[in-house]
């Protein structure tokens, strides 16, 4: 939608043009967002996203130098002066693998959780055919009831789109509720094959060797996220709270070690939230010492980064 009025104003620009812009697009600010899809299977890494722009490009190019012939082959219906009479066949691979990779990259940009359910049902009720009779010429009617209606005739209704639709929603709320906070960098919006993950940075919420919360501090923060789990779209949810340390060993008379003081840290957060409104039996909770590391620990900062707890609300098969 953004390229398609410059190229017809302008039909000689380059592939080369047309990727470069691709790739700008993708890394301005909102791309994770507009795009959530692609940004995933680029996984942080510009080089991925820039060579699937280039490669559009090329495969561009390529089209644009073959269409005049092929355009005249099919108007001509014979073969143009100084080919074969059987013209090749090659072009075919080189468009088929542009239109393939074409397809692959919007279907990337599309978010299925994203349909919106009045359009859906729209299309549906468009497409919808009057069984009782193949000569009724009104069309655009609803399924009759019968065996194929008991099946189900509407898609919105199915469980795991209404879980990815929920998800979703929650995501972007979350990202609008916690922004102060992410700002100041002491919460973290992400997504992996677990689910939705909040992560709080620990060195914000906890005293250094401790699972006491910084309760004066983090009160309003904590009841903020007490009223977002309990929102409407995630009244049928899990999560999990999961604590993490770093790599430093760790000892004291009431945490013999870094698995003792991540469950602490995690169950501590857990009741906080109860207290405040959370209902406690969504959540479960678990400690991981230092075992599952986002980054390396050999810096400070890593090590800073890797302390934390993660409320995760958990997608399907990870209860």
């Amino acid at each position: 939608q953004r390229f398609l009025p410059q190229i017809h104003a302008r039909p000689d620009i380059s592939g080369k043009t047309i990727g470069w812009r691709i790739y700008r697009v993708m890394l301005e600010p909102g791309a994770e967002t507009a795009f959530p899809m692609l940004t995933q299977w680029v996984k942080g890494d510009p080089k991925r996203l820039y060579d699937l722009s280039r490669q559009l490009g090329d495969l561009y190019d390529k089209y644009m130098l073959y269409r005049p012939w092929w355009i005249n082959a099919w108007e001509a219906g014979s073969t143009p002066q100084g080919l074969d009479d059987e013209p090749s066949a090659a072009w075919q691979g080189t468009y088929g693998d542009m239109i393939t990779l074409m397809l692959c990259f919007f279907v990337m940009l599309y978010d299925p959780s994203e349909v919106d359910p009045a359009a859906m049902a729209q299309i549906q009720n468009s497409i919808s055919l009057e069984t009782n009779s193949m000569d009724d010429p009104r069309g655009g009617q609803s399924l009759s009831i019968g065996r194929l209606a008991d099946l189900g005739n509407s898609i919105s209704t199915l469980p795991s789109v209404d879980k990815g639709r929920s998800l979703s929603i929650a995501r972007k709320k979350a990202v609008s509720v916690f922004a102060p906070e992410i700002n100041s960098s002491k919460i973290t919006i992400s997504s992996d094959e677990r689910g939705l993950v909040i992560t709080l940075a620990s060195d914000a919420f906890f005293e250094q060797g401790s699972a006491d919360l910084n309760i004066e501090e983090t009160r309003d923060i904590l009841l903020k996220m007490s009223k977002f789990f309990q929102s409407e779209e995630l009244k049928n949810r899990r999560f999990r709270i999961e604590g993490h340390t770093d790599n430093n060993p760790f000892s004291s008379e009431r945490f013999p070690s870094n698995w003792e003081l991540s469950a602490a840290r995690a169950a501590n957060t857990l009741h906080y939230l109860a207290d405040f409104g959370a209902n406690e039996n969504q959540f479960s909770i678990a400690g991981y010492a230092d075992t599952r590391p986002l980054v390396s620990n050999e810096t400070k900062e890593g090590q800073a980064y890797n302390r934390r707890v993660d409320i995760i609300i958990l997608d399907e098969g990870h209860f």
